[in-house]
């Protein structure tokens, strides 16, 4: 019979940035589980319900992180800042922080992200990476899993979200081994779009994802400031704006600021899919983002537009 009190054989640190289901995908490999199920199973083992319905790529309740702490002998804090739960503070609208310690206190109360985290935050079944990081270490990286997050800060290039062979797309378990599951393409041979020179484009991301907590805030000049409110009250109406715009694309042409650019690299089609690509994603919430900017006037043009 299986000793559950006994840790994982062989474990791994965090590496940088790591997220938490990169994490279980690399220690699948490591203890030759053929996939994360081994892992579930063990953080579900000997639990009641809910408990034995956790799972701890997507965990809900703290006594899953403490199991899988006791698993990888790494510290719950460092498993709950490489977990999704991480964006609660931006999430909320409040903006309160996290109550990470208070939730592993008393594990068995569930402390789901709020309900618009499925639509901010990527599902480890539909990943997006850098190709350039993917050459220096396979592995998914937390600064990735926000849908509003189009860039790699580091390389100045569009993330990607598909096989560049067969167009699937890829999941953390791809990443991770590098390589397309269907067809066994490298996953870091795909075209690296970079966009240095959009300086509107590469601000708008570096506030994202500060935002994120994953990158350091950029400092604004005087034409650029904003509404003097929470970050987590501006990520609502920046998103509530990128949203307006997948519903009026046909419109767009006849805009007079930032529309070339969406008529440019969005391609037309009625209507665009709930989650666009990375390379689409990038043109809409850079346009959005002039709503923001020179406030209230910048927010006035993007209306009369």
């Amino acid at each position: 019979m299986t000793d559950f009190t006994v840790p994982l054989l062989r474990r791994t640190p965090l590496l940088p940035g790591e997220s938490l289901p990169s994490l279980l995908e690399r220690l699948a490999q490591l203890n030759y589980y053929g996939g994360t199920s081994v892992l579930t199973w063990l953080c579900r083992a000997q639990r009641e319900p809910p408990l034995n319905l956790d799972k701890p790529a997507c965990l809900r309740f703290g006594s899953t992180l403490l199991r899988l702490a006791h698993l990888t002998q790494l510290p719950a804090a460092e498993l709950w800042a490489a977990s999704a739960h991480r964006f609660t503070p931006l999430l909320t609208p409040s903006g309160e922080l996290a109550a990470d310690s208070a939730w592993l206190k008393a594990p068995n109360q569930p402390c789901a992200l709020p309900s618009q985290a499925h639509a901010a935050l990527r599902p480890p079944t539909a990943a997006q990476y850098c190709p350039l990081c993917l050459q220096t270490a396979p592995y998914h990286r937390l600064s990735w899993l926000p849908v509003a997050a189009t860039l790699c800060l580091e390389h100045r290039c569009l993330l990607v979200d598909r096989c560049p062979r067969c167009q699937r797309l890829v999941t953390v378990a791809d990443i991770v081994r590098r390589r397309c599951r269907a067809c066994q393409t490298d996953l870091s041979a795909a075209p690296a779009v970079r966009v240095a020179a959009d300086d509107l484009g590469l601000l708008a991301q570096a506030l994202l994802q500060s935002w994120f907590a994953d990158a350091p805030t950029p400092i604004l000049d005087g034409a650029q400031q904003l509404p003097a409110q929470s970050p987590a009250h501006l990520y609502r109406l920046w998103d509530y704006l990128y949203r307006r715009l997948l519903t009026c694309q046909e419109t767009w042409p006849t805009w007079p600021s930032a529309a070339p650019d969406l008529v440019a690299h969005v391609p037309r089609a009625s209507p665009l899919p709930h989650r666009p690509p990375p390379s689409q994603a990038y043109y809409l919430y850079r346009t959005a983002f002039a709503g923001l900017l020179d406030w209230p006037q910048g927010l006035y043009r993007f209306l009369d537009a």
